[in-house]
């Protein structure tokens, strides 16, 4: 299917067909407009926008009839040229000999004709409806584009000017008209001196923006019920809706009159809805407000709803609310019947659909495999029909098999991009007439399947973890191959895989099972050989967990590249495992560069890869170690610590950096280290801070000991510390509902931020409640050296930073974000992580992120109990994924300072997860921040 031809088709059939009905409308409106109320007159613009953004149609429909585009064809169905056409009495021509394409091994029924003579190929990357569709999307994404950064821009001036209300009778009467309009949702109340007009805002958010508060209570009454029964009416969201008709239809006028036809009936609707509530004194009062809100044009408008547009539509306005009509039995029965018509001329009118095409690998066909060849039995062929013999050039063969003839797609060298290849070969032998659409759309769905499930092992054949050997698997890079190899399959998978006997050096025999596709790489000479030397290495250095029954994922020639060449190809192309295997072969002045990149760039995941790729007696670790302590990296510090456990769990430096740390005050860093203390070791450290009275080390060792009676005291003994030392500097602390609330000078403290030097917090709180900001200043002994009250400017940035993600449900930042908030100034999103158990091995998905470059993470994630935990982000569609991007391992702390998103990975869509590496983590708490970078 040509996607955009048929998409263009789709586009200009509604638009033609919504056309039709807005002109209709156009043409009945004199006979509607004293006949219906004006909400219906609204809502029936419902339909007609339904008409242009839904290809629903029925089997006869008008547009289908004047555009009879059903029978078109949608791609080439002759051959170009002087190629033969293809029918099912006539084998199908075949393509001169190639590497890629070979004729036919055994002569067909049917004679066979003389090769196709050698056509030019059409351009298939340019025509005029490729052209027609380009100029299409660039207009509607120009549109959109401008529509919301306009919409931004305006919601930026407003927030820079506001001022919120917080005169309690304005607000008490805000809240008494929310109630009658039955507005349910919490309102805000601003002023702006600079707005034109009163202005609703915000979707999820609702706040009503007045130009003044000094209006009379008739008027001001009457401004406010308007914009509450805008949002009630949920009428933000129609005009966005519209905006979106407007964009994908940009290049019809009559839906641009349309719109502005929604906008004076959805003035009009809200008029009557309010003005029904009304006295003859209160619909003049309401009349008054619109002509001051007139008289007060000028200053911002934006894509709000205000309360007064333009005086073209003052006088209809202000007719109609004199005229209001009581509604009756007659009036909603003209209403229904109006409603009812539209639609059943919306569906008369019709559109155009896509003809059904078989979704890729969905066509009707028996595949059978063998021997890494793929027969597909189209069109009614059996086995009688299937060519004798034969075998896989490359990874894998494609032969399609008719009653009189068949078809082969052959030469791929491996399942990494095999849909592309097979792609363009199919575009080749569909140009040439060789095979159909409908063949090619089967084995290009074909090749999905292949290349998506060419490296999955599936879990029934991996071993037992309760067993001595479970299942492990790694990439390497031996000899002039990259081989993906898992080991210690179940003794059962042998049923699911070919296998192959390689004898080791040491004249030991061993079975290699292997997937389809390793296939030709398994009988070839110098991939056995490397793959035997391997295997022979993984023995002596594998001593935890040898080689028994490997299993072969994957393998892929290196083509003659140098490991520097493949590090740097795998590292751009985002695929850790190939890197790493790499790395492995690079010198140490080669791994040590592509260490400092990633140390200095934050990139942890790919540090941690690379880390341990090192080889035994590498001195790289333990300088990588001492610049994270240095540098105050916890993130770093820990993978450090964690690799050179894993290769020495004695080592001298645990007690090194102990010392270094507990000397330094560093607590972060030695509660890392204390995961990798014995028992022995830590109440030895114990009792050396209760001597040396660190409390902190104290409370950090006691309960990683257990030991954690004195704990409960020392806090209490340090909260009634605090208590006593605010109360000398006229801070009193105390508690309402269970909260802890700051009094000073008598006043309830709104915000209270204490803090170390360092810019450290010793305490930050926020209360609502409260009418007064208060920092408390401390000296480099961390005693309190003033107490001060903050600016407005600086108490509001702390509240909002506070305040900003809070909302009921995460979905909401995703889908509404964009109405209601300024990217401008950045946008910052907090997952928060709680879960009382996480089982072992298994993945938390904490949501989706566009990620690019600049964008940041913060982790901040502990759990009670367990062995490891990971976060990080995968790629979507990855249930268990090989590849991981920014991902942090650690004991049951992972707290991390800002990780920069950089190259090599790639800008796109990424799921945030939480994995449970070793065993159960449970009482897992904690948030992780995703900074979007400032643009």
């Amino acid at each position: 299917m040509n996607v955009p031809i048929e998409l263009m088709k789709v586009l200009l059939s509604l638009s033609l067909s919504g056309s039709l009905l807005i002109l209709l409308l156009l043409l009945c409106r004199p006979l509607l407009r004293n006949r219906l109320s004006r909400r219906c007159q609204y809502y029936l613009w419902l339909v007609v926008v339904a008409r242009l953004l839904l290809p629903f149609a029925l089997e006869t429909n008008l547009v289908g009839t004047l555009l009879p585009w059903n029978g078109l064809p949608t791609a080439p169905s002759a051959p170009p040229g002087n190629a033969p056409p293809v029918s099912a009495s006539a084998p199908l021509p075949e393509m001169d000999p190639s590497p890629n394409m070979f004729q036919p091994e055994h002569e067909t029924t049917a004679p066979v004709r003389s090769p196709v003579p050698s056509t030019p190929e059409p351009n298939r990357w340019f025509s005029p409806e490729r052209l027609a569709f380009a100029v299409w999307a660039l207009g509607a994404l120009g549109l959109f584009t401008w529509k919301v950064t306009a919409y931004q821009s305006f919601l930026r001036r407003v927030r820079k000017g506001w001022k919120e209300v917080s005169d309690p009778a304005l607000l008490d009467l805000l809240a008494r008209l929310g109630a009658e309009a039955g507005v349910d949702a919490p309102v805000g109340l601003y002023v702006h001196p600079a707005l034109f007009s009163p202005v609703l805002l915000g979707v999820l958010k609702p706040r009503i923006v007045l130009p003044a508060t000094d209006l009379p209570e008739a008027e001001l009454r009457c401004t406010l019920l308007h914009e509450l029964t805008h949002y009630r009416r949920s009428d933000m969201l129609y005009k966005w809706l519209v905006q979106a008709v407007l964009c994908v239809h940009w290049f019809n006028p009559l839906v641009h009159w349309m719109a502005g036809e929604i906008n004076r009936a959805c003035e009009l609707a809200c008029d009557e809805a309010v003005i029904r509530s009304l006295d003859v004194q209160g619909r003049r009062d309401y009349g008054d407000t619109l002509l001051h809100a007139m008289e007060a044009g000028g200053g911002y408008r934006g894509s709000a709803l205000p309360l007064y547009h333009s005086k073209s539509q003052l006088k209809e306005r202000l007719g109609a609310i004199m005229k209001v009509h009581t509604p009756t039995p007659l009036t909603a029965i003209s209403s229904l019947a109006a409603v009812l018509l539209l639609v059943i001329c919306a569906a008369a009118a019709g559109a155009y659909v896509a003809p059904d095409s078989p979704a890729p690998g969905r066509a009707e066909a028996q595949i059978v495999e063998e021997s890494g060849v793929y027969y597909l039995f189209v069109n009614g062929a059996d086995e009688s029909d299937r060519p004798s013999g034969g075998m896989a050039d490359g990874v894998v063969k494609f032969v399609l098999v008719r009653p009189d003839s068949y078809a082969t797609l052959s030469g791929f060298d491996s399942t990494d991009g095999l849909a592309d290849q097979v792609a363009e070969q199919c575009r080749l032998m569909t140009a040439q007439g060789t095979i159909s659409q409908e063949e090619a759309e089967l084995v290009i769905g074909l090749a999905h399947q292949l290349q998506t499930d060419s490296s999955a092992v599936p879990d029934s054949v991996k071993g037992d973890p309760l067993y001595e050997h479970f299942y492990t698997q790694n990439t390497y890079y031996q000899g002039d191959f990259i081989f993906e190899l898992g080991w210690n399959v179940r003794e059962s998978s042998k049923d699911s895989y070919e296998g192959v006997a390689l004898t080791l050096p040491d004249g030991t025999e061993l079975t290699v099972l292997y997937n389809s596709d390793c296939w030709t790489w398994m009988r070839n000479q110098e991939a056995r050989d490397a793959l035997t030397g391997l295997l022979a290495q993984l023995r002596t250095e594998q001593s935890d967990f040898p080689p028994v029954r490997p299993l072969v994922v994957s393998v892929v020639p290196a083509n003659g590249k140098t490991p520097e060449e493949l590090a740097r190809q795998y590292a751009e192309a985002g695929n850790m495992p190939r890197f790493t295997a790499a790395f492995s072969k690079l010198d140490e002045n080669g791994q040590q560069s592509w260490l400092d990149r990633f140390y200095n760039h934050g990139q942890a995941a790919y540090f941690a890869a690379s880390l341990a790729r090192l080889p035994e007696g590498s001195p790289l670790i333990a300088e990588y170690l001492e610049n994270a302590c240095n540098d105050g990296q916890t993130a770093l510090f820990s993978i450090c610590l964690e690799e050179l456990t894993d290769r020495d769990e004695n080592s001298p430096l645990l007690d090194r950096y102990a010392e270094q740390t507990y000397a330094s005050g560093e607590i972060a860093l030695f509660t890392i280290l204390s995961e990798y203390m014995s028992q022995e070791a830590l109440e030895r450290w114990l009792g050396r801070a209760e001597a040396d009275g660190r409390s902190n080390f104290r409370a950090a060792l006691s309960d990683k000991t257990g030991k954690d009676e004195w704990l409960d005291a020392w806090k209490a003994a340090e909260y009634a510390e605090r208590v006593e030392e605010y109360r000398a500097h006229g801070i009193i602390l105390g508690t309402i509902l269970t909260n802890d609330t700051y009094f000073y000078q008598g006043q309830r403290v709104r915000v209270f931020l204490d803090s170390r030097p360092d810019s450290s917090l010793v305490t930050l709180d926020y209360d609502a409640q409260g009418t007064v900001d208060v920092r408390v200043v401390r000296d480099e002994d961390e005693n309190i050296a003033s107490v001060e009250l903050m600016t407005a400017a600086e108490a509001k940035e702390i509240i909002r930073e506070l305040t900003e993600d809070d909302w009921d449900d995460d979905w909401e930042d995703d889908v509404w974000d964009w109405l209601d908030s300024d990217p401008i100034d950045g946008d910052e999103h907090v997952v928060y992580a709680q879960y009382d158990r996480i089982p072992a091995g298994e993945y938390v998905w904490l949501g989706t992120f566009y990620m690019e470059e600049g964008d940041q993470v913060r982790y901040h994630v502990t759990a009670e109990s367990g062995q490891r935990m990971e976060a990080g982000f995968a790629r979507p569609g990855e249930g268990n994924p090989d590849v991981r991007y920014y991902s942090v391992t650690s004991g049951l702390e992972i707290n991390t300072g800002a990780l920069t998103w950089r190259s090599p990975a790639e800008s796109g869509e990424y799921r945030l997860f939480l994995h449970a590496v070793d065993g159960n983590l449970t009482g897992v708490d904690g948030y992780i921040v995703v900074t979007k970078a400032k643009i």
